[in-house]
């Protein structure tokens, strides 16, 4: 120990409390220039501090605020024995010291040692919780640990304290991605209503609120209390209609039997009992949310059909008559987007004095469709045309319930919720933090704004969400999809933010004349005849020095669906009530099991979030354009492009299993290394493969 520290001995005779004066008036002068360095990433101020520190040592050796400050400053030069060194010396005048314990888990969480900086953390947290950001160290080191239970309860106990700060909402979602719960808690409950009102994509909730929802549904059902009274004052319920797909069998049985009885209450007077309004209101929500996927039956079927000749023609004779016909629009709505119903046209005519609480609803709908209308035309093109770069029907020749289901169909498309608040960072930090140890040499760029691509962006969340995320960027987004783009597009306008909105082919994406510092390739690969060279063509226009994220489909994980697709032939199904009528047989019937699918792919199905949404079952089930990887083939393929691997962006699943098998970060395995993982647990990557690659440059 003695030969580590510096050799530091006490000079004169000075007098006990003039040496405490000094001592004290070096402190605060190395503190100042402390803080001055590391705001100011200033090396000779650090150094500066370092000698400071040291002289008040000299003075007052057994000070716990100056040793803690040595140890601090060694830690931001890089020396941690040193600066482990100088904590181990203030614990041994003082064990208990909450400033001690959270700096030494400050270096042992810089020494890359998580699990040993939780334990420094959990002991200052259990000293105080008020004296150190222990407690916000301690969620975070366990969300980056992957234990997100522990993690979920630590951001529940700081959002109670810190309900407005942005930064720990967004950590508690991310850890309640991750979290579960085996039977209902009504605090919980009440907590997870609150945290669905957060501004933004509450959808990492999903999981959760649907698990407390179906130990709910159970508990009511024992007691006999699972009614449309009382569903209608089960808050948890109503919130989740609103923000969230619901994805579970059992809630959605029992929602679409309530919706059953809502409609036949309403069907014959064309009235609603007010008692009932909040529900119908979120079922309509949730209609909007899941586009529509629930099945009907042939009755409701025709019921519906001829509320729509009914509202057809009220809203053609009576247009300021907007109270009678209400309840059978609402009726409508609880079971078909309002952008299928083929009635917005007539409801662009209509005065928006419409009654609350659906006039926020309708005034919202009918404004996104106009401003979509306006944007869609002024939608640049590059590239060769092409048949596929035709648009898309307007939502007027969008009536039918057997309306084709297509790429280039509005219905097609999900329809995303507000996006999620985030502080602000650096793009390329931001990466260097997901993979340490493989983008340790990443250069940031500097000398100019990143330009970032989001190749098939689709109707845009990706590309607004790093739009939010990350600053400084430049975003280029395309797709093929002039209807997918408009609808981004419009939503840019509610944001502070710049894109450029592209229409083309992927494979096309040097008529741009563009190198990129990033690229985000979510999704579209797979649908190519011939992937690769889409990723050839993404991979020349990528800067060398440059990152890009790919996602695929997993081989292994989708083997069930695989075989589903194949037996059952779901690329013939070309229409929305087929789709439902699929997703009904799915999960009321043997239909899977028939279909060679075993218990256990039959309940990995049930649980996929994509299921329980239009857009998403169709792309699970029915696109006639869907390729499957193994690792192994991405590997070869980054070869071929001129790529090289980085790293895996793992799920709560996926990266407690690496830390089990191997004992080190996800983000540090190789590709050989996941491939035996995915071997072991072939639903590991039951989603998609996301991993990252770089192109390397001649410094790198």
């Amino acid at each position: 120990m003695a030969n580590l520290l510096p050799q530091l001995t006490f000079q004169g005779s000075t007098s006990h409390a003039s040496a405490s004066i000094r001592a004290r008036s070096l402190y605060m002068a190395a503190s100042f220039a402390y803080a001055q360095a590391v705001e100011d990433q200033d090396t000779l101020t650090l150094q500066r501090a370092l000698i400071q520190a040291e002289q008040a040592y000299q003075l007052q050796p057994e000070d716990l605020q100056i040793i803690n400050l040595l140890g601090r400053i060694c830690m931001r030069q890089g020396q941690l024995i040193h600066a482990r060194d100088w904590i181990e010396v203030g614990l041994a005048i003082k064990h208990t010291s909450p400033s001690l314990l959270y700096s030494a888990g400050l270096i042992e969480l810089e020494d890359r040692r998580p699990a040993v900086a939780e334990d420094y953390f959990l002991r200052s947290s259990q000293l105080s919780r008020v004296a150190t950001r222990a407690p916000f160290y301690l969620a975070h080191v366990r969300l980056q640990q992957g234990k997100y239970a522990a993690a979920f309860e630590d951001y529940r106990q700081l959002v109670r304290i810190h309900r407005d700060d942005i930064l720990l909402q967004s950590r508690l979602l991310e850890a309640a991605a991750g979290a579960s719960v085996d039977g209902y808690c009504p605090e919980l409950a009440a907590e997870v209503v609150d945290y669905l009102q957060l501004p933004g994509d509450v959808s990492s909730l999903a999981r959760l609120a649907t698990q407390l929802l179906q130990c709910r549904f159970q508990d009511l059902q024992q007691h006999a209390l699972l009614g449309i009274n009382q569903l209608t004052q089960e808050p948890l319920l109503l919130a989740s209609l609103h923000h969230i797909a619901l994805s579970h069998p059992l809630l959605e049985r029992h929602l679409t039997q309530m919706r059953f009885s809502l409609l036949q209450g309403c069907i014959h007077t064309l009235e609603l009992d007010t008692q009932y309004l909040p529900l119908v209101l979120a079922l309509i929500s949730q209609t909007g949310i899941n586009g529509g996927c629930w099945a009907e039956t042939d009755d409701e079927a025709r019921q519906l059909q001829q509320l729509t000749r009914l509202l057809e023609y009220w809203l053609e004779q009576a247009a300021d008559q907007q109270d009678s016909i209400l309840p059978a629009l609402l009726m409508l709505l609880m079971y078909r987007p309002l952008t299928a119903t083929g009635l917005l046209d007539k409801l662009f005519a209509i005065p928006d004095d419409w009654p609350e609480p659906l006039r926020h609803y309708l005034i919202t709908q009918i404004d996104n469709e106009q401003r979509q209308r306006l944007h869609r035309p002024v939608i640049p093109t590059f590239g060769t045309p092409d048949q596929a770069l035709i648009s898309p029907p307007t939502s007027s020749q969008s009536a039918t319930r057997n309306q084709t289901l297509q790429a280039d169909n509005c219905l097609f498309y999900p329809r995303w919720r507000p996006l999620q608040q985030h502080p602000q960072g650096n793009y390329f930090s931001h990466l260097k933090c997901l993979f340490p140890m493989a983008l340790a040499a990443l250069s940031i760029p500097t000398e100019h704004t990143e330009e970032l691509l989001v190749a098939g962006c689709g109707t845009g969340r990706e590309a607004l969400k790093l739009a939010q995320k990350f600053t400084p960027l430049n975003i280029t987004a395309i797709d093929l999809s002039r209807e997918a783009l408009s609808y981004g597009r419009a939503h840019q306008t509610d944001r502070e933010v710049s894109i450029d909105w592209m229409q083309g082919d992927l494979r096309q994406i040097s008529w741009l004349g563009k190198q990129f510092d990033a690229i985000e390739c979510g999704g579209v690969l797979q649908q190519l005849p011939n992937p690769l060279s889409g990723l050839l063509a993404l991979a020349e226009v990528l800067k060398p020095g440059g990152v890009i994220k790919i996602t695929l489909h997993s081989r292994i994980a989708r083997q069930g669906i695989t075989r589903l697709r194949q037996q059952l032939d779901t690329t013939a199904i070309t229409s929305v009530t087929g789709l439902q009528q699929l997703r009904y047989a799915l999960m009321e019937t043997a239909l899977a099991t028939t279909a060679g699918l075993s218990e256990q792919q039959c309940q990995q199905l049930l649980q996929r979030p994509d299921f329980y949404s239009l857009s998403g079952c169709y792309e699970l089930l029915c696109h006639n354009q869907e390729q499957l990887f193994d690792i192994g083939d991405a590997i070869s393929w980054l070869a071929n492009a001129g790529l090289r691997w980085v790293g895996m962006q793992a799920q709560p699943e996926a990266e407690q299993l690496a830390r089990q098998t191997y004992g080190c970060p996800a983000s540090e395995l190789t590709p050989e290394q996941w491939q035996l993982l995915e071997n072991q647990s072939p639903a590991l990557f039951i989603g998609r493969y996301q991993f990252y690659a770089i192109k390397p440059a001649h410094d790198l």
